[in-house]
């Protein structure tokens, strides 16, 4: 990928990627328009989601971003794609449930974009469940018109390969979280404890997807977690801030969490879309619980005890199965780990695995293992 991209210097990019509705998405677009800047310093950047989020704006001009609508300005971003550098992702863009609309639009981007001798590539994208054709038939042709994509786990690289027929121009790479930036560094200061510990709940609640978990299984997980971990404060992150499932949900599961635990545990929730708030809390909490994934990868980074809740989802079981991170409910007494050489060694190829997507020579095997063993060096020492 690095060979294709270095050849075509734009003077501008284009970062396409998923609605950046809640902490995730956002943290991850920041992260690709950090590396992007970096790496390819382009005279403008810019962010291109289907529609306007007035909460999130600041956030990506304040990276130095251009923030754009499909939905509000569809022509303008047309014009924009006239020989630029497109980068589409991060993100899990690619499944069954996305707007119809929307992925033809990006099919309509690519196409102007290549005719117009720019370059388009996949990048830390995820694959969810494709079991309509229309969508496996669009994105089959988005993928044809992209130089390389790049897919955050193994399962997505085998849909990538199997499903969009992507046989030479898939490679694997790590969730684009494990980039090393200063936004991911925020989740790795040292900090002194908190007086008070605390756990951090962030589970997500999803229809369309079928991520339906039970509120009593959370708040009997939260409750028997503070016992074992002698904790009398739980903290609700809303990583989607504004959505109302999630706030009924969460409210829920915090009725439930003071019903077993007779009001001995003190619940607050916390919505926002500020990262240096969401990584002061995930760095100093006692433990993490969520089947969230970028909760999840978030405890990672900061080095935290992480309890991965279980509802199916195959993009959880990679990256639990990567850090031998407990999944389901706890019965007994959970006390945090001491992270092992093992985990040590996982997390920085995780990041080694996610620079190597933005490496000289990406699709060049000796140069991208070059590159991961540079940046896990960097990381070990």
């Amino acid at each position: 990928m690095g060979i294709y991209l270095h050849r075509h210097h734009a003077n501008h990019c284009l970062v396409i990627g998923e609605n950046t509705s809640n902490i995730g998405d956002l943290f991850l677009r920041r992260q690709l328009i950090s590396v992007t800047r970096v790496m390819f310093a382009p005279n403008k950047i810019f962010s291109i989601e289907w529609q306007d989020n007035l909460a999130t704006e600041a956030v990506l001009q304040s990276c130095g971003a251009s923030p754009m609508s499909i939905r509000a300005k569809p022509f303008s971003v047309l014009a924009k794609a006239v020989g630029a550098s497109v980068f589409i992702g991060p993100g899990q863009m690619i499944r069954g449930n996305a707007s119809v609309f929307c992925v033809l639009f990006y099919l309509v981007i690519a196409l102007v974009t290549r005719l117009s001798r720019g370059t388009v590539t996949l990048h830390g994208i995820g694959i969810g469940r494709m079991d309509k054709a229309l969508h496996i038939f669009l994105w089959k042709l988005i993928g044809s018109l992209c130089g390389a994509g790049y897919f955050r786990d193994e399962p997505s690289l085998k849909q990538a390969r199997e499903i969009l027929g992507m046989k030479q121009n898939a490679f694997l790479c790590a969730d684009y979280a494990f980039l090393q930036t200063d936004l991911s560094a925020l989740f790795c200061r040292t900090v002194t404890a908190p007086t008070e510990p605390y756990i951090v709940c962030a589970p997500v609640y999803c229809q369309s997807e079928g991520r339906l978990l039970s509120s009593d299984e959370v708040a009997t997980t939260v409750v028997a977690s503070a016992a074992s971990l002698k904790c009398e404060k739980i903290v609700f992150l809303l990583h989607a801030p504004g959505i109302g499932a999630e706030h009924a949900f969460f409210s829920d599961c915090e009725k439930k969490v003071r019903a077993i635990s007779q009001s001995a545990l003190r619940t607050r929730q916390v919505e926002t879309f500020d990262l240096e708030i969401v990584a002061k809390l995930y760095r100093e909490a006692a433990l993490v619980i969520s089947n969230r994934l970028h909760a999840v990868i978030f405890g990672l980074i900061a080095q935290k005890p992480v309890l991965v809740l279980e509802d199916g989802s195959q993009k959880l079981a990679a990256i639990a199965r990567q850090f031998c991170t407990p999944v389901g409910s706890i019965a007994g007494s959970l006390r945090p780990r001491a992270r092992t050489p093992e985990y040590r060694d996982a997390l920085g190829a995780s990041q080694a695995l996610a620079f190597a997507a933005f490496a000289e020579g990406g699709a060049s095997g000796s140069s991208k293992t070059r590159w991961a063993s540079n940046a896990l060096r960097r990381y070990r020492s």
